[in-house]
């Protein structure tokens, strides 16, 4: 396991040797940051890019950012993605380059000639960890491409999850890191000591917030739901959904709920009317994104599936329960030492099979074999603390 890490990084070391032959010298004035993220892999990001403002405070920082190289994701979203905007107050300027253009030659073209007038002493290629070699060649190329030639840092490969023999590995021997270590990483190869801890810091531009949501937020006694995500493996059933808040509405008359989703939301409360009543505010498709955030920071609870707006929910403090399929091994995407970050997850056999987007079978019985009971409990016990503290 270790030799092939080894190997890996060996060769990335000397692709760099090659590419990058232009050492810093002196302060630090100029830094770049490279991402290529959604939005739950940039929430992870944060820690890093806040770590990166706190050892270089006067330094002027670029942040070049993508929504993914998949075309088909890509192309889905207008224009500049909202979640790069949560990390405004930590760099100088952000620059946005659609993942479907990003090797088109006009493209390549202009960035060139941003970073030749920024000239960067330093760049940071943030992953998540397990980003393997041929991510990490891409970047390292990629950068090149657009005129970098200063020390990069972030290139070297940590945990390749590309390779299933490893990934069981790494379970097996408890070496499984939480996603936000990977780009921390990145930072500890320049600044040796410090605690990998992630500590977030998310900006919400209040200027994008209509007054109709400052209003609802306002109320406070409030939990937020998002029953959405990106594919079926991660949707917990509508119906269970249902139940769930006939349950705490019984226990907790006095709480509102709040549905949140995009316009893919597919939360359709039918002829169910009580259900009807007991909702009575669902704003898929009608929030942006700060406009989310804003009402999650407010909210007593925030009960959703695993996805962005999850990420999101723990990154502001707001106590948080996950249900969270098992396709991925626990402890990689949701850091259990956060106290206000609550998951539940069922391992059936057919757990861990790293197959996203899909069920190799067909069941979804990871995410449908939670019962209502099991997010019953934990829902009741963080309020309990919360009311009664």
């Amino acid at each position: 396991m270790k030799a092939l890490i080894s190997i890996e990084n060996a060769i990335i070391k000397l692709i760099e040797c090659f590419l990058f032959h232009q050492r810093q010298e002196g302060k630090v004035e100029k830094v770049l940051i490279l991402t290529s993220a959604r939005i739950g892999d940039f929430i992870v990001t944060i820690p890093a890019i806040k770590k990166i403002r706190e050892s270089f405070p006067n330094a002027n920082i670029l942040l070049l950012c993508t929504d993914g190289v998949n075309k088909l994701h890509s192309e889905r979203l207008d224009g500049h993605p909202q979640w790069f905007g949560f990390a405004d107050h930590l760099v100088d300027e952000i620059i946005f380059v659609k993942g479907s253009e990003i090797v088109k030659t006009s493209t390549i073209q202009n960035l060139r000639n941003i970073i030749s007038k920024n000239s960067p002493d330093i760049v940071f290629a943030l992953d998540p960890v397990g980003a393997g070699i041929k991510s990490k060649i891409k970047k390292a190329f990629f950068l090149r491409c657009i005129g970098v030639k200063c020390k990069v840092y972030g290139l070297k490969v940590i945990f390749d999850l590309n390779i299933k023999s490893l990934r069981k590995a790494y379970f097996k021997h408890g070496l499984i890191k939480h996603m936000s270590w990977g780009p921390l990483n990145a930072v500890t190869e320049i600044i040796k000591t410090y605690d990998k801890s992630p500590s977030y810091s998310v900006h919400i531009d209040l200027s994008k917030v209509r007054d109709e949501i400052r209003k609802l937020a306002n109320q406070k006694n409030y939990i937020i739901l998002f029953p959405g995500g990106a594919s079926m493996i991660k949707r917990w059933p509508n119906q269970k959904y249902f139940e769930l808040i006939r349950r705490l509405k019984h226990k907790w008359p006095t709480i509102d709920f709040y549905v949140i989703g995009g316009n893919d939301c597919d939360f359709d409360l039918g002829s169910d009317n009580l259900i009807r009543q007991l909702i009575k505010t669902n704003l898929c498709g009608q929030t942006n994104l700060m406009e989310t955030a804003y009402l999650i920071k407010d909210a007593l609870l925030f009960i959703g599936n695993d996805s962005g707006p999850a990420h999101l929910s723990a990154a502001l403090g707001t106590q948080t329960v996950v249900i969270e399929n098992s396709q991925n091994h626990p402890g990689l995407w949701w850091d259990s030492s956060q106290p206000n970050v609550h998951v539940i997850r069922k391992e059936p056999h057919c757990a861990f099979c790293y197959a996203y987007p899909v069920c190799p079978n067909n069941t979804f019985k990871c995410i449908n074999d939670i019962e209502v009971e099991d997010v019953e409990e934990v829902v009741h016990c963080v309020l309990h603390s919360i009311m009664y503290s």
